[in-house]
């Protein structure tokens, strides 16, 4: 049934002047605009992806040339460290004299025990 809608719709609708072809240019038209827009929509997305690689390949290029220079603060950060570890190391000697003191206190009670 539908393919004898169909055979009769072609043979109805055959536009022989003007207003047929208008017709018919008017039932075109949805589809000729959706390929329109479809390659605008193309068009603008090759524009803003080589916007973002040029954008990206500046932030690339910033940041390669902040990373390889020293800087004020890599020096006080380098400064700071240096301290730090001084002080650590100072640490470490006071707790072990602090070691030795408890041990000979420790050594001299347990002889004074001894004596008693």
């Amino acid at each position: 049934m539908t393919g004898g809608v169909v055979l009769l719709a072609s043979e109805a609708y055959e536009p022989n002047d003007a207003v047929g072809l208008a017709g018919l240019f008017i039932i075109g038209l949805p589809a000729l605009i959706s390929a329109v827009l479809a390659g605008l929509a193309l068009w603008r997305q090759q524009v803003n992806a080589r916007k973002v690689d040029d954008v990206a390949a500046g932030v690339r290029e910033t940041n390669r040339s902040v990373n390889c220079r020293p800087t004020p603060m890599r020096g006080d950060i380098d400064e700071m460290r240096s301290e730090m570890r001084a002080g650590f190391r100072q640490m470490t000697r006071d707790i072990g004299g602090l070691r030795e003191e408890i041990r000979t206190e420790r050594t001299e009670r347990i002889e004074g025990d001894k004596r008693k």
